[in-house]
């Protein structure tokens, strides 16, 4: 996929970003909750009906585009220091790319948990078999790692 060069020099220039690609059932909505300078690309996003469709409709470049342009907007309205680092939890690497994060990680629970957690979601099991660069961790890891980056980025 070709990503889109990134809309805003704002973001470059004022803050640094760090991202984990996380799948869903995978931690992001728990672990943003540890400290106030990770978001949860979920939180940032409004899923409209709009973005629903062009989702089931698999037009991905659209939907990341959406979907970061959603999360740049997020930071720049919601973090009025307007400096310093931010832990950004988001679906797909392309995310973290396209607002020049550094990616720290991608990681997704194993399957069996990823049912557990989600069910029979289709979309969820879905982003688990895409997502095959990704490493396999527990919750727990996955939360030691988090847990490591606030104490190394923030």
């Amino acid at each position: 996929m070709n990503i889109p060069e990134v809309r805003s020099e704002y973001l470059v220039a004022k803050l640094n970003l760090y991202a984990f690609a996380l799948t869903p059932g995978s931690g992001k909505t728990f672990n943003s909750k540890k400290h106030p300078r990770i978001i949860d690309i979920d939180r940032a996003v409004s899923y409209t009906p709009e973005l629903l469709k062009l989702m089931s409709e698999n037009k991905w470049k659209k939907v990341l585009k959406i979907k970061s342009d959603s999360l740049e907007n997020h930071v720049i309205a919601n973090y009025t220091d307007k400096t310093g680092n931010l832990i950004l939890l988001v679906h797909d690497p392309e995310e973290a790319k396209y607002v020049n994060a550094t990616l720290l990680g991608a990681y997704k629970i194993p399957y069996d948990k990823m049912i557990e957690t989600k069910g029979n979601s289709k979309w969820a099991e879905n982003a688990w078999h895409a997502a095959k660069k990704y490493e396999i961790k527990t919750h727990e890891e996955i939360g030691r790692i988090i847990n490591d980056s606030i104490t190394k980025y923030l």
